[in-house]
């Protein structure tokens, strides 16, 4: 996502758009037994590669990916010394605390998904909390600890996480977007529209990243009282292209109503 030339980011996405899901629907029920296969020998990279799996047979078979996990701990159990064992705070730079880390956000991913489409943040926490103590400067660890926040309107608090997350990697979209959400409901429209910006510029064809410019600015008006025609300017621009650039019917009418 580093600078380029738009129509050269246009032509990577018109690639990945059409290569990834084949890739990725390659993930089958034999996984697991394969992976253990391959790399039974190398505990650490088999850990690695168990949680993957497990987190993109998540919705497709659940228990597959519980399988993967459980091996996924059993592997690192193998580690001398374990990853338990090590400095946790320490910046996370050891190979297995990075992985423990890791397995830890798999772990509480899917106890916070168990209920199906309503998403229990909370009852993860513990496992984002002690993620974030294992690797602090897991931008996913972050993010996902930011979550658990947000979803107890605790928008200060989250605001951190998910500012932590951006510091980690400035590429990592999600934690963008809720930062400027965060900051959008701590009042501070003009926090949303510089992060927004600053999203835009790392990723250029992102809904996401024109609606939070759009309702920033839209704040910014409705506090302000009065016309600001290069404001409401600016605003009628993002939504045009957060509409342009919205998947899977994201775009609803109170976006319409607002444009």
């Amino acid at each position: 996502t580093a600078l380029c030339d738009v129509g050269e980011e246009q032509l990577v996405w018109s690639v990945l758009e059409k290569a990834l899901p084949r890739v990725l629907s390659g993930i089958g029920c034999d996984i697991v037994p394969h992976l253990v296969g391959c790399y039974e020998d190398r505990p650490l990279l088999l850990a690695a590669a168990l949680v993957r799996a497990s987190g993109a047979l998540l919705d497709s078979s659940a228990d597959i990916s519980q399988d993967a996990l459980s091996q996924a701990e059993a592997a690192l159990l193998h580690l001398r010394p374990p990853p338990s064992a090590c400095q946790r705070g320490s910046r996370g730079t050891a190979p297995a605390t990075r992985v423990q880390s890791y397995m830890l956000r798999a772990q509480g991913t899917r106890i916070a998904r168990a209920g199906g489409s309503t998403i229990n943040w909370s009852s993860a926490a513990r496992f984002y909390e002690e993620a974030v103590a294992m690797l602090p400067l897991s931008a996913g660890a972050q993010y996902l600890l930011g979550k658990v926040l947000f979803s107890k309107a605790a928008f200060g608090d989250a605001a951190q996480c998910f500012a932590r997350s951006v510091l980690a990697d400035c590429d990592f979209s999600p934690a963008y977007s809720h930062l400027a959400t965060s900051c959008l409901l701590k009042g501070d429209p003009q926090a949303c529209v510089d992060i927004a910006e600053a999203l835009i510029l790392r990723h250029g064809r992102l809904a996401a990243a024109y609606h939070h410019l759009a309702v920033g600015l839209y704040a910014q008006e409705a506090a302000f009282g009065g016309c600001c025609v290069e404001r409401r300017t600016r605003a009628l621009t993002a939504l045009q292209r957060a509409r342009e650039f919205q998947r899977a019917n994201s775009w609803g009418k109170e976006d319409d109503a607002m444009l």
